[in-house]
């Protein structure tokens, strides 16, 4: 199979990189009428370790649509930053180059990057296309026809050799092509001709591939020091989308992630956001992140961020089943649950397993929020996954309520029994033993409640009631 190279090209990485653009000229060429030899931004300057970490979230971006990524490793010059993907491969699995193209600028356009695209057998001559805006060519012949007609001076060379090049006559790519390659060599040293070679497909191209990395780590420096909440928020959207493009490039979710927000005088502030199952949905990311800016006071102004993630899980991904709206409940269930641990604090929000205790008011414990219950009291997983919460059994296993009373209350003398006994021992460990003989009785106004004799005494107590 011939390599089909789609180059991404970011004419606008140094000013993007520091603040997204406006929604109304996102995923745009800039209207400046820039060209890489005359960029937007080379007045402005840049930051290039901003640039950097920029260009590494976008080749996580590209990694979604082939696991051969390649980015220029240093722009010769502001402007000319350049991702590089083959997109041979990728075809059938995205329905179709239009399928593919149209999912690419809608992940560019939520980075907020401006970007034009070429496509190409070759690497340079996807960038040549991209600059000169024309539309795809999918063997060298078609790449060679297109050429012709361009400007020698998009040709990614140095000036002097673009300014030799104008001086001899040779305004349009298809003049130098024609040229034997020797006599360029000898005239204007043999990297042009190693360029040229690499530009048709005449020599190969060797590049070092991206390779996502095993741990996540972004950040993000301001010029200024950042006291507001929402203002702090805004580069955040970014950050999360990123790292969502991150995830499902991986393939993978989180279940913790943290910020480290640097101040000017102050040691750094830690905010590791936890969820009861696995995710990767930046805005999910974003509701709980709020939450908990809503009630964290920061010891100073932010001057930079960090977006930070060392483990990872597989997310669920569930069947949806029209008949059986049950899977949809259950997110809504989980995504509420972080929601309440964002804003109260993990430590506050507890969710019940059980205990290996008999004894009902010892037979249950509070548990953070997804953790395992430390022992199933014998109670085997199918009937755990048949009893939904709230119902009552059904089956021949003794009915137990599920509204416990702090202490059993005692009673003045036996209840009207309709069902039971079931006999409960146990406590002889802990020098608390118990010997019950469990009923259900009748209470007033139709009541169900859960009573029982002991055994050494012959006293009767309430201990749970059905609602």
């Amino acid at each position: 199979m011939n390599s089909l190279w789609l180059a991404v090209r970011l004419p606008r990485l140094p000013l993007e990189a520091l603040s997204p653009p406006d929604r109304s000229t996102r995923g745009q060429a800039p209207a400046t009428g820039a060209t890489p030899r005359n960029p937007p931004t080379k007045a402005l300057g840049g930051r290039p370790r901003a640039e950097r970490e920029a260009l590494k979230a976008l080749c996580a971006t590209a990694y979604r649509f082939s696991s051969v990524v390649t980015v220029q490793p240093r722009a010769p010059e502001p402007g000319s930053h350049t991702i590089w993907l083959e997109i041979g491969a990728s075809l059938r699995l995205f329905n179709g180059l239009d399928a593919l193209l149209a999912k690419l600028a809608a992940c560019l356009a939520r980075l907020g990057y401006s970007h034009r695209i070429g496509i190409a057998p070759t690497l340079e001559g996807a960038s040549v296309l991209a600059d000169a805006g024309l539309a795809p060519c999918r063997t060298p012949q078609e790449l060679f026809v297109a050429l012709k007609p361009v400007p020698a001076a998009q040709l990614a060379l140095p000036e002097d050799v673009l300014a030799a090049f104008e001086g001899s006559g040779l305004a349009r790519i298809g003049q130098v092509l024609e040229l034997p390659l020797d006599a360029v060599g000898m005239r204007f040293g043999y990297a042009v001709t190693d360029y040229l070679g690499r530009l048709t497909g005449r020599l190969p191209d060797p590049r070092r591939w991206y390779r996502l990395p095993e741990r996540y780590r972004r950040r993000f420096e301001f010029d200024a020091g950042i006291e507001s909440t929402e203002t702090l928020l805004f580069p955040l959207r970014r950050l999360l989308v990123e790292f969502q493009e991150y995830l499902v490039a991986r393939d993978t979710g989180v279940q913790e992630f943290r910020f480290e927000l640097d101040h000017e005088d102050a040691p750094p502030s830690v905010l590791v956001i936890g969820m009861g199952s696995a995710s990767r949905d930046a805005t999910h990311f974003q509701v709980l992140l709020r939450e908990r800016f809503e009630r964290t006071e920061f010891p100073g102004p932010v001057r930079a961020l960090t977006l930070a993630a060392d483990r990872f899980v597989s997310p669920r991904v569930r069947q949806l089943d029209f008949l059986n709206p049950r899977g949809s409940e259950d997110d809504e269930w989980s995504a509420l649950l972080d929601r309440l641990r964002a804003r109260l604090g993990s430590e506050t929000v507890r969710s019940l397993g059980l205990a290996a205790d008999y004894r009902p008011e010892k037979s249950w414990c509070a548990l953070p929020v997804g953790a395992p219950s430390p022992a199933r009291a014998g109670v085997p997983d199918s009937r755990l996954k048949s009893i939904r919460p709230g119902a009552i059994a059904t089956t021949d296993a003794p009915r137990r309520p599920l509204w416990l009373l702090p202490e059993p209350r005692p009673l003045d003398g036996m209840p009207r029994c309709v069902a039971g006994p079931e006999r409960i021992e146990g406590g002889w460990w802990d020098g608390l033993d118990a010997t019950r003989d469990y009923y259900v009785a009748e209470g007033g106004a139709g009541a169900r409640l859960w009573v029982y004799r002991e055994r050494t005494s012959g006293s009767w107590f309430l201990q749970g009631l059905w609602s």
